[in-house]
């Protein structure tokens, strides 16, 4: 005699709970980068390797670009809005006027535990201090990121 096993309801409910992932949206808000090119040069591989080591997430990214010379008002005004916003592109001579309505985190003990500040050229260093604080990460591209999503990853940049 064949025996028909079909599984519980519970069961298949306990697998397809198993298998899903955490949806994580990240929101970027950057400069279009005028006639000079694209973000996907370097999102597409940041992307892949957050995916990579959070298998358990599912990342995703939420991208604004606006020309140059409205990025800055445009990302004042949604941060104004409390738009949760992951990471924006920042002239750093833009700095002080986000340092100064909070916008910024304060990343120095994270940035003396890392201990590669001497991988820096000065002038870039420089450009991310306000006030004898580190609050801006800066990269060749002048990005900051917001450290909320990336502490929760065990991240600060």
């Amino acid at each position: 005699m064949t025996k028909i096993v079909a599984p519980t309801t519970g069961f298949i409910a306990l697998t397809a709970l198993a298998e899903q992932k955490r949806q994580v949206t990240l929101v970027a808000m950057l400069d279009d980068l005028g006639n000079i090119g694209n973000w996907d040069d370097i999102i597409k591989p940041a992307l892949q390797e957050l995916r990579l080591k959070h298998p358990d997430m599912d990342i995703k990214i939420k991208l604004t670009t606006t020309p140059y010379n409205q990025t800055r008002s445009h990302i004042l005004n949604e941060l104004s809005n409390r738009t949760a916003v992951d990471l924006i592109s920042l002239d750093q001579i833009w700095l002080g006027d986000f340092a100064s309505r909070g916008f910024l985190t304060d990343i120095t003990d994270h940035a003396l535990r890392w201990g590669r500040l001497s991988d820096w050229y000065q002038t870039n260093f420089d450009g991310g201090v306000y006030k004898g604080h580190m609050v801006l990460e800066r990269s060749a591209q002048g990005s900051s990121g917001r450290t909320r999503f990336f502490e929760k990853l065990g991240r600060v940049h």
